[in-house]
């Protein structure tokens, strides 16, 4: 099993609750040409997703040879989220088109 980041979004709330969400994108993560050791997205970039209001954020994530990940997000040419960790991560954020997004790495090499 391979090292997959899933996006998900907001699909129905029951009062203040998140009862379901909707998977919009994933992505394997492979491993990169131009680093040994290096995993991430596909054609080594950034890759979009199509928000509600049809802008497109990127997302980027890589496992680097010293099993540290990377994850970030930007829209409109800015940073908006970065994480850095030792392991697998669960993320929630409000994007710009005012959504609730979950980006999950899971998976393992």
């Amino acid at each position: 099993m391979g090292l997959k980041l899933e996006v998900t979004i907001e699909s129905c709330w029951r009062g203040s609750i998140l009862d379901t969400v909707s998977k919009i994108a994933e992505f394997d993560l492979v491993a990169m040409k131009s680093f040994a050791g290096l995993l991430g997205l596909e054609f080594e970039k950034s890759q979009s997703i199509t928000l509600t209001n049809k802008e497109k954020a990127f997302v980027w994530v890589a496992k680097t040879a010293e099993n540290k990940y990377c994850f970030s997000i930007s829209h409109n040419e800015k940073t908006l989220l970065t994480v850095k960790t030792e392991g697998n991560f669960y993320v929630e954020t409000y994007l710009p088109d005012g959504k609730f997004y979950q980006f999950k790495l899971t998976g393992e090499i």
